[in-house]
């Protein structure tokens, strides 16, 4: 069998391939105005690829092993990914970018499966003209979402699975960032036709390269070794009948090895590898809670995203004529049955399961086409007529077969030409990115908000306090206490901020231009419930960084033994962030109060009384102050500043405000003497003279 027969062709739809690939890139680095720069991610996955960068940067240090840098619960690096650390590794050596690296193993990638789809398609076929339909089809072709219409604001589980999923089909994959998809589906197609050639052959080399290729495939994309082996398993099953079949009509001598034999060389190179990321994310006690849940959409949407291959494939299954003119067509049925069955399992990362099931279905529709086009154009008695029409009709099924993939692809121009954030990020960011990767080592920690706090790991190699949306543990509490941080009230508990904060060895706070806007909160070093624990230590256009105050002798003194990162019970974290809700209800509450009464001194008392509850001493003291300039004969407010300045062991200014609220008269001696707010004053002389004076 000449497997690599019409290879001219398949150069050339690579090149093109390729050439389909670069220009969203080249466009995107072009469309970069003065004082920006891209950041060289085709697509609207930026957590995703920003998760890739963040093994990878772990590579380019150095580092072996890696561990999930997106979170703060204390484990240790267990988890092997040889791509990225060969990317880290080879960018390291070669002084390239990172960026530059991952698109030459883009392009490698995208080689490795265009002919690993035309290989594979050459067992099934011996049509040239079917195999390339196939290979065109499986790397172009979408389906009707496009057709569909629905409101802009719809959930994605409730859109057809091309409008959103990059796993959809072949093209969304290539052309976007997602560059472990083509290459996961290449090395799929590789095992795929040395497991076909064993069956084949009998040889039980051509088993070790089928297993070899799925080592590659589990320790590059782990997911689809599951339905690389649910497919291998059945094709053993469905040709040991004929084997047992064949072993009744001549001598066993004669025969090759049983299909068992290849499979189980396939797993006994494979399995060891699967089975160690299986017990890192079943055993590791931070990947192992890791989210990795993914809801399903309705099987109807996977029926409408599959479009025109879909219907085309049933039509090949339904016309006998099909599997006559073709091999092994069974084998092809067998993969798409395993796959739609993999999607009812009880696996978390089903949806994923649906990678690689294009391509069969691809081929049979390919060969429905080739079938129906020479059955209707062979009483045509001119070889010219008959070629013009195959073509002329197949150009056009690839082309309507397309018509997602080029909208698709249509609004990845229009994406680059918006400069959407995180496309594109101004240079001040990047300078705080190199001032970050100078002047902290990578087992400190930085919290901003939740765009950023996703670039960070991979640009500068520390760890976040919250970040991607799979790979933080408690995601949604941790967010809800960032923003508490960045409230521009104060009102925060600042002890449990320092807690917190020495707890999760949190070093830089960030705050960037783009998330102040989105939450509306002041660009400035003054108004955060943080402040007192820190010090500004860069500033530019874009980005405040803040230094926590004697951040490495507070970590001599804390430990994280067991519990969660909040310190304290499950009971304790909840009911904490609970009252902060209420705090700022209550805050709210009074401001609206002011704006109708502004002279009314009591209000202010009261927001003084808030913020000392919560230990924003300095903010409590404004409060106190513009109440007293309302109301200066007001003794008891001579008294709450003596208190505050006495919680911050001020003794000084606290008993001068003591005697001026005795002056005032305040006259409530025997709550002096047992006001716990009082506690570091009472064994100082001048405490001791004015309780005796009075």
């Amino acid at each position: 069998m000449l497997i690599f027969h019409g290879r001219p062709l398949v150069i050339v739809w690579a090149v093109l391939m390729a050439i389909i690939v670069v220009v969203p890139i080249w466009h995107g680095y072009h469309q970069a105005r003065n004082g920006y720069q891209f950041m060289g991610v085709v697509g609207p996955y930026h957590n995703d690829f920003n998760s890739y960068l963040a093994w990878m940067r772990q590579a380019y240090d150095g580092n072996l092993l890696f561990k999930d840098k997106y979170t703060t619960e204390p484990h240790r690096r267990v988890f092997f990914h040889p791509l990225f650390w060969l990317i880290g590794t080879t960018a390291r050596l070669s002084g390239a970018s990172l960026m530059a690296v991952c698109y030459v193993v883009q392009l490698m990638g995208l080689a490795l499966m265009i002919f690993g789809i035309y290989r594979f398609s050459a067992f099934f076929t011996g049509d040239v003209w079917t195999r390339f339909l196939a290979l065109v089809l499986a790397t172009t072709a979408s389906g009707f979402g496009w057709m569909t219409t629905v409101p802009n604001n719809t959930p994605v589980l409730q859109l057809p699975i091309d409008l959103w999923l990059n796993a959809a089909n072949g093209f969304q994959a290539t052309v976007t960032s997602f560059f472990t998809l083509p290459i996961a589906l290449g090395l799929m197609m590789w095992s795929a036709s040395w497991f076909l050639r064993y069956l084949d052959s009998g040889r039980l080399r051509a088993s070790i390269v089928s297993g070899l290729f799925a080592l590659a495939l589990t320790a590059t994309h782990q997911y689809d070794i599951v339905t690389l082996y649910a497919v291998l398993g059945v094709w053993t099953v469905m040709t040991a009948r004929l084997h047992l079949m064949e072993a009744f009509k001549q001598p066993v001598t004669t025969l090759g090895q049983p299909p068992f034999a290849g499979m189980l060389v396939v797993l006994a190179i494979s399995i060891p590898f699967a089975l160690y990321s299986l017990a890192i994310v079943k055993f590791n006690p931070v990947l192992s809670r890791v989210g990795w849940s993914m809801p399903l959409p309705a099987f109807r949407l996977f029926v409408i995203g599959w479009g025109l291959p879909l219907l085309l494939c049933i039509v090949g299954l339904a016309l006998p004529s099909v599997w006559r003119g073709n091999r092994r067509v069974g084998l092809l049925l067998g993969w798409l049955l395993i796959n739609i069955i993999l999607l009812f399992l009880p696996i978390e990362f089903k949806r994923k399961l649906i990678w690689g099931i294009h391509v069969p279905m691809c081929l049979l529709a390919a060969m429905a086409v080739m079938t129906g086009l020479r059955a209707a154009t062979r009483p045509l008695s001119r070889s010219t007529a008959r070629l013009s029409i195959i073509v002329v009709a197949t150009v056009v099924v690839v082309m309507f077969s397309a018509i997602g993939s080029g909208l698709f692809y249509a609004r990845l121009f229009e994406r680059n030409t918006l400069r959407v954030f995180g496309d594109y990020l101004p240079d001040s960011y990047f300078d705080a990115m190199r001032w970050l990767d100078k002047n902290s080592d990578d087992s400190e920690v930085v919290i901003a908000g939740p765009d950023i706090a996703n670039m960070i790991p991979g640009q500068t190699g520390n760890t976040v306090f919250a970040g991607h949306w799979a790979q933080t543990l408690d995601l949604r509490r941790k967010r809800q206490f960032t923003r508490l941080l960045f409230n521009p009230h104060g009102l925060a508990d600042i002890n449990v901020i320092r807690r917190v904060f020495l707890r999760n060895r949190v070093r830089y706070i960030l705050l960037d231009t783009a998330t102040a806007r989105r939450g509306g909160l002041p660009f400035s070093t003054s108004r955060f419930p943080f402040i007192p624990l820190v010090e500004p230590v860069f500033q530019n256009d874009s980005v405040l960084i803040w230094e926590i105050k004697d951040y490495r002798s507070g970590l001599e003194t804390q430990s994280w033994p067991n519990g969660n990162w909040f310190g304290s019970g499950e009971e304790d974290l909840n009911t904490f962030l609970a009252d902060q809700i209420k705090l700022n209800e209550a805050y709210d509450k009074i401001q609206k109060t002011l704006e109708l009464y502004p002279k009314d001194p009591i209000l202010y008392l009261k927001l003084g009384n808030l913020y000392a509850g919560i230990g924003q001493y300095g903010l409590s003291l404004g409060q106190y102050k513009k109440a007293l300039s309302i109301q200066p004969d007001n003794a008891s407010i001579y008294y709450n500043i003596a208190c505050i300045y006495a919680r911050g062991n001020r003794v000084k200014e606290s008993i001068g405000w003591l005697k001026k609220a005795i002056n005032k008269g305040f006259n409530k001696i025997d709550l002096i003497k047992t006001d716990k707010d009082l506690n570091a004053i009472r064994d100082s002389r001048e405490y001791r003279e004015l309780i005796k004076s009075d």
